[in-house]
């Protein structure tokens, strides 16, 4: 039905527009990744600059629900610092083609994504505030928040965008634990937090 048809457009396009980029990709290699023809797709997606637009609609939508750090009773920033790193990390490698696609798309210039800077750049600034106040609470050693999210980011980010190089120096199945624990660690050092 028309669900398992949307279901295969969707997953063809990841795959597609996650090797080749937006530039690089042609309805036709979506369409025959789908197992439809070029015109069936044109029916069921549109244009390719709107099967673009949707996923990275899609990325962006997902990435807010994912990767938000609240303040949690009973929780210290340590804890929500973790655990954001592990969720981020997670979500990089359990989606990595849609990460690239991310990434792709900041690499070309990121002028498709422009619509949705002012969501994302709300949500970082939040993220970004609520960091201030461990910081002048005493909580976290002062530091750039913004610039401690975005290492975050480049930190976990690395094992979607570089999954290859991963798989070789770290076999096929990396240990995403002991990574998401490492990565916290530093994170955590580096805000001046003990990492137990």
């Amino acid at each position: 039905g028309r669900a398992q048809i949307l279901a295969a457009i969707r997953a063809s396009a990841i795959d597609v527009f996650s090797r080749h980029g937006f530039a690089g990709t042609t309805m036709q290699a979506v369409a025959e990744g789908a197992g439809l023809t070029k015109q069936q797709l044109l029916y069921y997606a549109g244009s390719k600059d709107e099967l673009y637009a949707n996923l990275l609609h899609e990325v962006v939508n997902e990435w807010r629900e994912a990767f938000s750090l609240t303040e949690e009773a009973g929780h210290t920033p340590a804890q929500l610092l973790r655990d954001y790193v592990h969720r981020k990390l997670h979500y990089a490698l359990a989606n990595g083609p849609v990460s690239r696609i991310f990434t792709a798309e900041m690499l070309a210039g990121g002028t498709h994504i422009a619509r949705y800077w002012p969501e994302m750049l709300a949500s970082t600034q939040s993220k970004a505030r609520l960091l201030q106040r461990w910081m002048d609470a005493g909580l976290l050693r002062r530091r750039d928040p913004l610039l401690l999210l975005q290492q975050i980011w480049g930190m976990t980010q690395y094992y979607a965008d570089y999954q290859a190089q991963v798989a070789v120096m770290m076999g096929a199945q990396p240990p995403i634990d002991t990574i998401a624990d490492e990565i916290a660690t530093t994170v955590l050092l580096a805000c001046g937090l003990s990492p137990d």
